[in-house]
């Protein structure tokens, strides 16, 4: 359940043990590395740990007012963001 714009994070390859900002999607990149762009503009990132437990969140980014349907990551493992407020 939602609280203060947080939500809890249930993934089902990788295990997760934190508390996500309302991410609107969620995906591992060919490096390993989950990348969640939240709601509110702001990309957050997690390396996993040895034993592929994702745990602390680092905010990388912050892409503007937005509204993010999904992401992916490019041939050259670039991330892409499909933002409905800038098309």
């Amino acid at each position: 359940m939602p609280t203060h714009g947080f939500m809890s994070t249930e993934m089902t390859q990788h295990h997760t043990s934190f508390t996500s900002p309302c991410a609107e999607s969620a995906q591992v990149s060919k490096s390993g590395t989950l990348w969640l762009p939240d709601k509110y503009g702001n990309v957050f990132t997690s390396e996993s740990d040895s034993e592929g437990t994702y745990k602390d969140l680092q905010k990388i980014a912050y892409v503007g007012p937005s509204r993010p349907l999904g992401h992916v990551f490019d041939a050259n493992d670039n991330l892409v963001i499909c933002d409905a407020s800038k098309v």
